[in-house]
């Protein structure tokens, strides 16, 4: 199933610190309003096939990451804050760790 990229979802990402959301071509659907709101606050979509902050459906769940995205950027200084750094490691383990389960 393909996932729906809103504009709530691109302002979200925004208030989150987050500057390139993933939305492989294939996975995803992006609303006309999605657009224009990511055009207005500078983000960006990484729309290739092997986007690297890709989630596979199924394995990881966006809000989970999203939430703890957010609270180790709460914990840091801001010139350390790089939610998307972050977000890369929280879904590598936790890919990991479901792997393991």
């Amino acid at each position: 199933m393909k996932k729906l990229i809103s504009a709530l979802i691109v302002k979200q990402a925004y208030k989150d610190g987050i500057r390139e959301i993933s939305a492989p071509r294939k996975a995803s659907i992006i609303t006309p309003e999605a657009r224009s709101a990511a055009k207005d606050l500078g983000l960006t979509f990484d729309e290739g096939p092997d986007s690297r902050r890709q989630i596979d459906a199924g394995t990881v769940d966006e809000e989970l990451v999203r939430k703890i995205v957010e609270m180790v950027v709460e914990q840091l200084p801001p010139e350390n804050r790089n939610p998307d750094t972050i977000r890369d490691v929280v879904v590598e383990i936790l890919r990991k760790n479901m792997k393991q389960a």
